[in-house]
């Protein structure tokens, strides 16, 4: 017994069309930009770039901080010196923790590079000792934390962190 005999062959080609397009539908609203989180990540940028001047990349939330930091700084913008290889300097540094293994040699090794700063998201930050200071910062004293998104009602969960290297020293010497 074939399919056609089962199912008419008028039928075949009207069930194959709405197949297609439910799963058309079902692919366009999974690959759907989160807005929220997109104008949350901007928004809470703008509030890091205030306080910070060096912080761990958090991404892909943290392609939004150089933007902020233009924002914040409107209608001053730095123009290039030379028209042609226009290389925009910011005053944020950004330092990846990705080749880390540790808290301590990531601190250590970036306070040459600018790091002041951590910033935490809840999840996701692709290191496991960031993630370990979201939910144990109590056990992180060199760490004061000067940023809590969730204080300011945001659904997007990230926190800063101020790094006191003074007391960071006299722990790990």
């Amino acid at each position: 017994m074939k399919l056609y005999d089962i199912v008419p062959r008028k039928w075949l080609g009207t069930l194959l069309i709405c197949g297609l397009l439910i799963g058309s539908v079902m692919f366009l609203d999974y690959q759907k930009v989160d807005y929220e989180h997109e104008r949350e990540s901007y928004l809470i940028a703008k509030e890091i770039t205030k306080i910070a001047s060096g912080i761990n990349h958090y991404n892909p939330e943290s392609k939004y901080i150089h933007i902020a930091e233009i924002a914040n700084n409107w209608p001053v913008i730095p123009l290039p010196l030379v028209e042609e290889n226009y290389n925009q300097s910011f005053e944020i540094k950004k330092i990846s923790p990705d080749k880390y293994s540790t808290l301590e040699d990531y601190i250590k090794n970036s306070k040459d590079y600018g790091l002041t700063h951590l910033v935490i998201k809840k999840e996701g930050n692709h290191v496991k000792f960031l993630d370990d200071i979201f939910h144990n910062e109590e056990k992180y004293s060199y760490l004061i934390k000067q940023y809590d998104s969730s204080e300011y009602g945001f659904d997007f969960k990230i926190k800063m962190y101020k790094i006191d290297y003074i007391q960071f020293k006299k722990i790990y010497k």
